[in-house]
């Protein structure tokens, strides 16, 4: 659910993963090669990519991860990294395997269907625009489908994955993909935020038309016709949907006067077709609400260990917290206000009792909750009464497999999840729950101590 910033070394990278890597699956060219995997332990399904470990720039990588900081629910995560000398693995969540490419074919979808997915991707867009970061290459192969096709969720490709291997990779294979959903303004090297409003334009042409706006026999001609900028309208598809015409004018027009991704958001065409299905995924349930007043009222220790067991949970798990998160979420930038959730939690007469929950769940002191901070909060009950996803989130710490793990082991895993104590008083909280203070803490005497009373 989220992503590690600390690497995994590992001499035996499939000791956690099941893997065929006789059968590779490509999605990017920016990436060598990418696997199907499973989780050893609860044979949970992910995606593997792998790079030789002498074509990355590892001193560099890992500053740039260490900085990455993208958390929003139509944003893929990537959940940890792994090395063992000759590879670098990139564990990613294992929505890759359904695009908009297969998705789509070659035939039109249906309006409200190219509408819903334009939405969501401008979410995204708009929450990237406000984090100042550019999605380079956003194409059909880079929107995804989480939750299968029916359910029309979609998640793009983490724009700082791809930046960060791009930018760390040796000698890295250029793409051989014709440029159909480039923004002119990316050929001459002058990319923005409002690039990829552009790419949205000529992906929602593609969904409503089963063809691309711009064409070309290779790369040189589709740049030229791209640079060109003259959009046909067929009026035997637009003759009746003025206003799809005239949101995907808007998007493929010079990036003086291209919309924002916020603009895009209240764009008629868009408001009107996605209104049934917002109204439908809008929802903030009572179990939320509780668990939420519980987290105020947690012990610093549970809260942190917290953090790590909600980056074990699939995304099916975490729908009631981002329904909710999105609900809350009114202008739709991924940062929730201490003003949105107070308005979006009157019907529930818990106001006061979340006065010190907007304290604590601002862990990084933001000014702003972020989805990852949101779903720690609106999934602590759910995990600490469960005790089978208690018993499988703690299972991943247990990498001998023997039933233990050693205090230092459990501070390292921690770090990357927190950010509410000092890292002396997080070690000596650790010391605390050691029952035989042999420097090693029993799963199951841990269990018992998070599990809800």
């Amino acid at each position: 659910m989220q992503s590690s910033n600390a690497p995994l070394f590992d001499t035996e990278f499939t000791r956690n993963f099941e893997i065929n890597f006789t059968e590779p699956i490509l999605h990017s060219p920016i990436y060598f090669e990418a696997y199907n995997g499973l989780q050893s332990i609860n044979k949970q399904k992910r995606i593997i990519e792998r790079i030789p470990y002498e074509k990355i720039n590892e001193k560099k990588m890992k500053s740039i991860i260490k900085n990455m900081n993208l958390v929003h629910p139509n944003i893929t995560t990537m959940y940890e990294w792994y090395t063992d000398g000759m590879y670098v693995y990139f564990v990613h969540e294992s929505c890759l395997e359904m695009d908009l490419a297969h998705f789509i074919g070659s035939k039109p979808l249906k309006e409200v269907q190219a509408a819903i997915i334009a939405r969501q991707v401008l979410l995204a867009l708009n929450y990237c625009h406000n984090m100042k970061v550019i999605c380079e290459g956003l194409n059909l192969s880079r929107i995804f489908f989480p939750s299968g096709y029916e359910a029309l969720k979609v998640k793009i490709a983490n724009p700082e994955v791809a930046t960060m291997i791009k930018q760390c990779a040796i000698g890295l294979l250029e793409s051989t993909e014709l440029p159909y959903y480039e923004a002119p303004e990316v050929f001459e090297g002058k990319a923005t935020t409002k690039s990829p409003v552009w790419s949205l334009g000529a992906i929602t042409y593609r969904m409503v038309t089963g063809r691309n706006p711009f064409e070309g026999k290779n790369a040189s001609d589709v740049k030229a016709d791209i640079i060109k900028g003259s959009v046909h309208f067929p009026q035997a598809i637009f003759g009746s949907r003025g206003e799809c015409q005239d949101f995907i004018s808007k998007l493929l027009t010079s990036a003086d006067k291209r919309i924002t991704p916020e603009e895009a958001l209240h764009h008629p065409w868009i408001v009107r077709n996605t209104a049934e299905y917002v109204h439908k995924e809008t929802n903030v349930s009572p179990a939320v609400i509780k668990s939420l007043v519980k987290f105020s009222n947690m012990e610093a220790i549970k809260r942190v260990i917290l953090g790590f067991l909600v980056s074990t949970l699939e995304t099916k798990e975490v729908e009631a917290a981002t329904k909710a998160f999105t609900t809350l979420n009114k202008d739709g930038d991924g940062k929730l206000t201490k003003e949105e959730i107070k308005e979006g939690i009157k019907a529930f007469s818990v106001e006061e009792d979340l006065i010190e929950f907007l304290d604590k769940a601002d862990t990084d002191k933001t000014g702003y909750i972020d989805y990852r901070e949101f779903c720690k909060a609106a999934l602590a009950t759910q995990i600490f009464t469960n005790k089978d996803k208690l018993a499988r989130g703690l299972s991943f710490l247990d990498k001998n497999k023997n039933g233990f793990i050693r205090s230092e082991k459990l501070l390292e895993a921690l770090k990357p999840y927190n950010n509410i104590v000092p890292h002396d008083e997080l070690k000596k909280l650790i010391e605390n729950i050691e029952i035989n203070r042999d420097g090693k803490i029993s799963l199951k005497e841990l269990q018992v101590i998070l599990k809800e009373k």
